[in-house]
């Protein structure tokens, strides 16, 4: 009789905790849609197809005074939010959509580079190597401005009858700025042969 009851009350904790566990698991699931399932936006959306996107970084020498410090943390959030920015704007492009320009870019920059999607031809781009140059970070690590050098960018401008290639090495003057955690481009130009700079779009 005793060991009977003892059966009982094991099958009635087994109960529970199995209950329990297939509660938890469908909360988990309500979760995961109600928030986790936003967290994959477009921007971890183009992230994830950035796998193979590993250009060549090479950081020259600072400016002399470059208004506050940096250290070699601050230096690779921004080296790494400023690669992807190339890698979710060639993303963009190529589909003709936003993949998570405004965790890349200013909203006004994000915009420009919106209204840019147009025509039927199909326009891929490759960033191949960066050269950046520090000239300046605000004493709050909130603002920094860097001149990519001789960047080398290969284009492919693919139309119904011809596909042409080329590659392009400008330089370019690039704001950044820190908004939530997250480096963003706030200014992005690139600059012509007498050195003016010129609105990449």
């Amino acid at each position: 009789m005793a060991r009977s009851k003892s059966h009982r009350i094991i099958a009635i904790i087994v109960a529970f905790l199995i209950g329990s566990i297939i509660i938890y698991s469908i909360g988990s699931i309500i979760v995961y849609f109600k928030t986790g399932a936003k967290k994959l936006n477009k921007y971890d959306a183009g992230i994830s197809l950035l796998v193979d996107h590993n250009p060549i970084v090479t950081w020259l020498p600072d400016d002399r005074n470059i208004g506050g410090d940096v250290n070699p943390f601050i230096r690779k959030k921004i080296e790494d939010s400023y690669i992807d920015a190339w890698g979710i704007l060639h993303l963009s492009l190529k589909n003709k959509k936003d993949l998570g320009l405004e965790e890349s870019f200013s909203d006004q920059k994000s915009e420009q580079i919106r209204k840019s999607y147009k025509g039927n031809n199909k326009l891929i781009k490759e960033d191949l190597e960066h050269n950046l140059k520090l000239h300046f970070i605000s004493k709050d690590k909130q603002v920094a401005s860097i001149t990519d050098y001789a960047a080398i960018i290969k284009t492919s401008l693919i139309t119904e009858s011809e596909t042409t290639q080329f590659i392009d090495t400008s330089d370019y003057k690039i704001m950044m700025t820190l908004n939530d955690g997250k480096w963003r481009i706030n200014k992005f130009h690139r600059m012509t042969p007498r050195g003016i700079p010129k609105s990449l779009y």
